[in-house]
């Protein structure tokens, strides 16, 4: 990957993502020392390393939840570090006694059709979010799970590094 990615620009930091077993994952994150780096890796999008097709695309940071107060009125919340495999009902399952479930979006890859290990949940009403928010740290199908309130995407993205998320689909 290294080796890959090099004519983009200088690379800081490459962390490839690993199971337990210390098996690779499928994904990377590679820390450039400038957005023109960054571009450049993301351009190669759609291209194929070691016969696998990869998805690239710029890497956003979030700001820490923990740190700041509930949106107002959120019934949404974010659950994260989910077994891929895991299917959307195991979510529900786990989160419906925190209150009624309206919806649960379980985000996928765009052309694999994977789980990407995190979803969505909304509720009828704050309360069902303010209960979930309290299961962070859980453990469902043997990972910890995160859950948090959704919160808005930053509209930009101001960091002195500029990181990309590199997927091959070998999850």
């Amino acid at each position: 990957m290294r080796q890959y990615f090099a004519s983009c620009g200088r690379i800081l930091v490459l962390r490839m993502l690993c199971n337990s077993a210390g098996r690779f994952k499928g994904s990377c994150f590679i820390k450039f020392d400038s957005v023109e780096a960054s571009n450049k890796a993301c351009s190669l999008n759609g291209s194929t390393f070691m016969t696998r097709t990869l998805y690239v695309s710029m890497s956003i940071s979030r700001p820490q939840a923990s740190k700041q107060p509930p949106p107002e009125g959120c019934r949404t919340v974010f659950v994260g570090n989910l077994d891929t495999s895991l299917p959307e009902e195991a979510v529900t399952k786990l989160l419906a006694p925190c209150g009624t479930i309206v919806n649960v979006k379980l985000i996928k890859e765009k052309f694999s059709g994977l789980s990407k290990g995190f979803c969505f949940v909304e509720f009828s009403e704050e309360s069902g979010a303010h209960q979930a928010v309290k299961l962070n740290g859980t453990t469902l199908n043997g990972r910890q799970i995160k859950v948090d309130y959704q919160r808005p995407r930053p509209a930009s993205h101001h960091s002195k590094y500029y990181i990309v998320r590199v997927s091959s689909g070998l999850l």
